[in-house]
């Protein structure tokens, strides 16, 4: 139970990256379909990536922890083929998304792998990856005469940055570092517009241009004449 106390934390910030990442992903999706469309992209196979919902959260609270885990993962099945919906199809038909149950959603369900997990006696919380049968999934949006994109537009890459004030201190290295995690937490392999994020390098010193004052202060130093003294 102290090994579950400990970990308890993992929780809330589950529950934190849920409300965070879903407006941010929400932006993400309509982005992506912007760029996508755009891109005119050539007849062909849709992207299979784009059926998979990655680093979904989870959590459910039962009598056991077999229920628990039960539960959790039922839940975030429906969850997860919410999410691919509001992936796939277009925002102005939000409204006209179809309420599936449970058992209808398991069936699309083509797999799922466990993330990282947690559990106690009576709690399971965890994050996966659940993939969807895209075949399944194209036709039953189809069904409902949803507008809908499943093409992947090309990667982008993405540099995090991360700015404090004069008086942060050591905050900043923490900053950036939270601040890069929490996009690493979003699901960007999967996207319509996929994203990487940039490794960052080791910063370089600018080097001085011939008409820095640095330069022309060095340049003015080595052309003063050198004083020398001769013994006659």
């Amino acid at each position: 139970m102290e090994r579950w106390r400990e970990g308890r934390p993992m929780k809330h910030a589950i529950a934190k990256a849920r409300q965070g990442a879903a407006g941010l992903a929400g932006v993400l999706g309509i982005l992506a379909m912007l760029i996508a469309g755009l891109a005119q992209m050539p007849a062909g196979h849709a992207a299979e990536a784009v059926y998979t919902v990655g680093n979904y959260p989870i959590d459910a609270t039962a009598s056991n922890a077999v229920e628990a885990k039960k539960q959790a993962i039922a839940e975030g099945e429906t969850g997860a083929f919410r999410y691919l919906l509001k992936r796939l199809v277009d925002v102005t038909a939000y409204k006209r998304l179809p309420e599936l149950p449970a058992e209808q959603v398991d069936g699309l369900i083509d797999g799922f792998r466990v993330v990282s997990e947690q559990n106690s006696s009576t709690e399971y919380v965890a994050v996966m990856d659940f993939s969807f049968k895209p075949d399944a999934v194209r036709a039953l949006i189809q069904s409902y005469g949803l507008p809908f994109l499943d093409r992947q537009a090309d990667t982008l890459g993405l540099v995090t940055a991360f700015v404090a004030g004069p008086d942060a201190g050591g905050a900043h290295a923490t900053g950036a570092k939270d601040w890069r995690k929490a996009w690493s937490g979003l699901d960007l392999t999967h996207a319509l517009t996929p994203v990487a994020l940039a490794t960052p390098g080791p910063r370089r010193r600018p080097r001085c241009s011939s008409g820095s004052p640095t330069a022309t202060r060095r340049r003015s130093a080595s052309s003063r004449p050198r004083s020398t003294s001769r013994a006659w």
